[in-house]
C-alpha cells in the first residue's frame, strides 16, 4: 500500500481549537498501524481483523467509556465477530 495511504484522519475545529480527530483506517494496514492515542469510539464499516479489534480495544484503556459501533456485513459468515461480540452480548 502507498505510504501517503497509510493513514488519513480529519480534524474538528470550532472556534479554532480542536474539538476531535477522525482517523480513518483499513485491515489492509499492520496491526502496529493501529497503535497511537486514546480513543473515545470506533465505527468498524468492514469486518476487522480480530488482532486490529484487539489491538482498538487498547486505545480505550485511558478513556472515560467505551463506544464501538459495527456497521458492517458479515462477508466471511459466522467468524469471530460472532462468537466473541455477539454470542457473548446475548447471554
Amino acid at each position: 500500500m502507498e505510504k501517503q495511504l497509510l493513514k488519513k484522519n480529519l480534524t474538528l475545529i470550532k472556534n479554532g481549537k480542536i474539538v476531535g480527530v477522525i482517523d480513518f483506517m483499513t485491515n489492509q494496514q499492520d496491526v502496529g498501524s493501529h497503535q497511537g492515542p486514546p480513543r473515545h469510539g470506533i465505527i468498524y464499516d468492514e469486518e476487522p481483523v480480530y488482532d486490529i479489534y484487539k489491538e482498538n480495544l487498547m486505545r480505550f484503556t485511558t478513556a472515560d467509556r467505551l463506544k464501538i459501533l459495527f456497521t458492517m456485513t458479515p462477508t466471511r459468515g459466522i467468524s469471530w465477530v460472532w462468537t466473541e461480540i455477539f454470542k457473548k452480548g446475548f447471554r
